[in-house]
């Protein structure tokens, strides 16, 4: 059994889904802040419930992100790679990128 799971998102990973919510209105990828910022919230419990899954180690030129990362479809068309450090049951999330960024081509 897996003993209780602690979750933490740096600084950075918090500035960069705090700017995605206006970022996704702003463009009108949502027609709310509201609506954006519960995509960002989902992204959040994703990564609280399935940070212990499934998890494999970074390539060697992104792990400046973090030594490990897993990865979830949000949509049909954004998948996500969160990249954090592990010791024991604690999880510090330590970077985030999606499909759309061109270092993705290094997983």
């Amino acid at each position: 059994m897996v003993g209780e799971i602690k979750v933490f998102v740096s600084p950075a990973v918090v500035d960069y889904l705090d700017t995605l919510v206006y970022q996704l209105y702003k463009k009108e990828y949502f027609g709310f802040i509201a609506s954006a910022e519960e995509y960002v919230i989902s992204i959040y419990n994703v990564i609280n419930s399935n940070i212990h899954l499934n998890n494999k180690p970074t390539p060697e030129k992104l792990l400046y992100l973090g030594s490990n990362y897993i990865f979830f479809n949000q949509n049909k068309r954004t998948t996500w790679y969160i990249f954090f450090e592990k010791k024991d049951t604690t999880y510090l999330i330590t970077g985030i990128l999606n499909n759309y960024s061109e270092k993705i081509r290094y997983l």
